[in-house]
């Protein structure tokens, strides 16, 4: 009976102790055990990110891995010139900018084709004088031609189907280029001054000076068939031919003594329509035929064409200014003219001066009336338009 009793109070003591360590076992490693629990999820973290190919490789969640290649966005270029351009016309002219520059300087001469998607230049080097023939794509702003070491290319000229460039030289004849083969094809020998294309390229018109007695031929030529259909002759020393814009009128600009003549003549009829008489340039046309504009004794006379009546002449404040009409808008409403290395842009009507570009030489608008190209001797093309 006593040894059962010492039992008892023997495993009675170990219960309590075990039960008191348990209990304060719990109160004092209850903060530690709750840092491990936030420490512990970390190794899955590592686990998974080192297998990549367990994760999904497509939908939104999709993630790269290190080893995925990044590409960059692809690079559309512009265009050489924007599209939608509208016609450059008074309400817009004041916000004409440069929008592209044509890297060829030393200009002689310049031409656009029928379409205005091509453009031919002639250069001059200032160094030796020789000549060379550039063309240009528009729509890619890529040379196309080049040609070097020519002899006197004087007038730039493209076929209607633009495959071919006619260049004419003064006593020489005509050199037709093919721009597909870029090289040249054939000479047309015809011995003349000076010349002018007809508009639908079917015609050539070339001056020839007489000398004695004191008076100028200018005959047309079919191109296609090379035979002369006409010839026309006017006193003086011709110094100009152009045809107006629709081909119907060919004008003859002759140096008499010590004045200007501007002949006009009708191709139809053969009738001579106009006699303008001392003038200081040659005619300029509006784009549909209807108004021809030069300079007489400084001041601006713009013509109707229908009778030849003058409508509009005006002068200038500064009697030192040199103005000489070079192109009208297509809507007539503004005269674009060189003034001693500037372009001015006057309202046709009254002489306005609306907007100038200072430091240019020349100008040429093309076809569509809706870009512009100004250039000097020793500056690049520039090619101007309104951007919407």
């Amino acid at each position: 009976m006593i040894k059962t009793k010492r039992l008892l109070l023997l495993v009675f003591p170990i219960v309590l102790l075990t039960s008191c360590q348990t209990s304060t076992g719990s109160l004092t490693l209850e903060p530690t055990l709750s840092t491990q629990t936030a420490t512990f999820p970390a190794a899955p973290a590592t686990t998974t990110a080192q297998q990549p190919t367990e994760t999904p490789t497509t939908g939104p969640t999709e993630k790269l891995s290190p080893t995925d290649t990044i590409l960059p966005p692809t690079f559309t270029p512009e265009p050489f010139l924007p599209q939608g351009l509208p016609l450059i016309e008074p309400e817009n002219i004041v916000d004409l900018k440069t929008i592209n520059v044509i890297p060829v300087k030393e200009i002689y001469a310049l031409a656009f084709s029928q379409s205005g998607n091509k453009l031919a230049t002639i250069s001059e080097r200032w160094q030796d004088r020789s000549r060379f023939i550039e063309v240009w794509d528009l729509v890619s702003g890529e040379q196309i031609l080049f040609l070097d070491n020519l002899g006197t290319p004087w007038d730039p000229f493209f076929s209607p189907d633009e495959t071919q460039l006619f260049v004419f030289n003064p006593n020489q004849g005509i050199d037709i280029y093919d721009l597909a083969q870029k090289k040249l094809v054939r000479t047309m020998e015809i011995n003349a001054d000076g010349s002018a294309f007809s508009p639908d390229g079917k015609y050539i018109a070339i001056g020839d000076y007489l000398g004695t007695p004191d008076e100028s031929t200018i005959k047309v030529i079919d191109l296609a068939t090379e035979q002369e259909q006409f010839t026309l002759t006017g006193q003086g020393m011709v110094m100009h031919i152009e045809f107006s814009p629709d081909g119907s009128l060919l004008v003859g600009g002759f140096q008499v003594s010590n004045h200007f003549r501007n002949l006009v003549w009708d191709i139809s009829t053969l009738e001579r329509v106009a006699d303008l008489i001392d003038y200081d340039y040659g005619l300029t046309f509006s784009p549909d035929n209807r108004m021809a504009a030069t300079v007489k004794r400084g001041k601006v006379s713009i013509f109707s064409t229908e009778g030849w009546v003058l409508g509009f002449s005006y002068g200038f404040k500064d009697p030192n200014r040199q103005v000489k009409p070079r192109a009208f808008t297509q809507d007539k409403q503004l005269l674009a003219a060189e003034d001693r290395y500037n372009i001015i842009f006057l309202e046709t009507k009254t002489g306005e001066e609306l907007f100038a570009l200072p430091g240019e030489c020349d100008l040429r608008f093309s076809p569509k009336g809706n870009t512009l190209i100004t250039w000097c001797y020793q500056s690049e093309v520039k090619i101007w338009g309104v951007i919407p």
